[in-house]
């Protein structure tokens, strides 16, 4: 993983203006706790001494982005289809975001980038190295216009927040948002996501469902969002600090729950964590099944992070404990499941599932692959909404953090807390 952190002056409208003069770990303390910034805003508190403020909270999600549901959305009243990033924009607060009077325009970030020092040349130079190697599995490379776009929008947003500016898997989070765009998808009567439906295809139409402008635009702003309020920013912040708590969670959940998952993997759940986190699942599930793994970060929160990781080693567990009947090694076995699994959904499936037929169509004219690919998603996230991680748990395992990897603890900052990031449960 390379990390390319930018060192320039405060970009004005920039979410991370005016924090040249603040120490890395209220720093992060800002970036990692969201709830705790609009707190800020309200008068409760100020966020590691920086007084940032949080966007404001969109209309439509009553207690923020992070609040916590029990039970499965498909079971909640849905009204016609929209646009991924119309249904995420609304119920992360992006809009809100983009249209704050101090926000900087996405055209005019961009034509800034073109500007000397505007961004760092070796930012830059990484940037256009990265782009065209972003592969996802089931979609095609992306061609010219693609890797203009995705520069464009990585160069606009390592400009907004020059010290998150550019990580190696931020590159994978942004291309899959751009495409993620266009695919409709099934909503609730509030407008959230209607996570575990295995409804929607076919093209959205963003660019008229975003008040930011077109497709790329609100793309920016749906990735800034789920940086800086969502607080996945940690995870790509020099040091990675919140990738390595985040795996830590992982092999610690992992043990007191999935005990011999843990004892099959020997030691490689913390190996996952770092690929499965520090992409957002981007690169390690099929591109559907990744959707709905989305639709349960933007209506839960990034801990729901843990809670897929939990539900995907559920559902393979049964492939795991067979193969070291086997005698197959730990690391083989992980090995052909992370080669598998983007591109085939079966062990995420009951056994004797039956794929479909290579370019079969369902009854609605729509490829049955990306129906099969739902129904695992749907699944997957069964399984996620199955491993609720309430936030005395999740503190305690903070509390572990601290006490045991004391120097890694120390750059997540003294005040982050998974308080911060998720409400309780309704």
């Amino acid at each position: 993983r390379t990390h390319v952190p930018a060192r320039r002056p405060d970009v004005p409208g920039a979410m991370g203006s005016g924090c040249s003069a603040c120490t890395r770990n209220s720093r992060v303390v800002a970036c990692l706790s969201p709830r705790a910034a609009a707190n800020a805003t309200q008068g409760v508190g100020t966020v590691g001494g920086s007084g940032e403020a949080a966007r404001p909270r969109a209309a439509t999600e009553p207690n923020g982005p992070h609040e916590q549901h029990s039970g499965a959305a498909s079971s909640s009243t849905t009204v016609p289809e929209a646009s991924c990033l119309t249904i995420w924009g609304e119920a992360s607060g992006a809009w809100a975001m983009a249209t704050d009077k101090d926000a900087v325009p996405y055209e005019q970030l961009v034509s800034r980038c073109s500007e000397d020092g505007a961004v760092p040349s070796w930012v830059g130079s990484t940037i256009a190295k990265d782009v065209p190697r972003t592969l996802l599995e089931g979609k095609p490379p992306p061609g010219t216009e693609d890797q203009e776009a995705l520069s464009r929008l990585l160069c606009a947003l390592a400009q907004w927040d020059p010290e998150l500016a550019y990580c190696q898997g931020m590159n994978y989070v942004a291309r899959f948002a751009l495409l993620a765009s266009d695919l409709n998808r099934p909503r609730t009567q509030d407008h959230s996501p209607a996570v575990g439906a295995t409804g929607g295809s076919g093209s959205g139409t963003p660019a008229k469902s975003s008040p930011c402008g077109g497709r790329e635009a609100a793309t920016f702003w749906l990735v800034a969002c789920l940086m800086w309020n969502y607080g996945a920013r940690g995870l790509f912040l020099e040091r990675t600090p919140l990738l390595k708590f985040y795996s830590f969670c992982l092999s610690r959940l992992l043990e007191q729950r999935l005990p011999e998952v843990h004892s099959r993997l020997q030691g490689l759940d913390d190996v996952l964590g770092y690929k499965w986190f520090g992409t957002l699942f981007t690169t390690v599930l099929p591109f559907e099944v990744a959707v709905q793994a989305w639709d349960l970060i933007f209506r839960d929160g990034l801990p729901a992070l843990l809670r897929v990781a939990l539900g995907l080693c559920s559902l393979l567990a049964p492939t795991l404990l067979a193969a070291q009947r086997d005698g197959e090694e730990a690391a083989e076995v992980v090995g052909r499941l992370q080669r598998q699994l983007p591109r085939d959904v079966a062990p995420l499936l009951p056994p004797g599932a039956v794929p479909p037929a290579e370019g079969s169509v369902d009854d609605k004219g729509q490829p049955a692959q990306a129906a099969w690919e739902r129904t695992a998603g749907a699944r997957l996230v069964e399984a996620a909404e199955g491993h609720g991680c309430p936030p005395p748990e999740l503190e305690a395992l903070l509390a572990a953090f601290r006490h045991e990897r004391p120097g890694e603890a120390a750059d997540l900052g003294e005040s982050f807390s998974f308080e911060a990031q998720a409400a309780p449960a309704p």
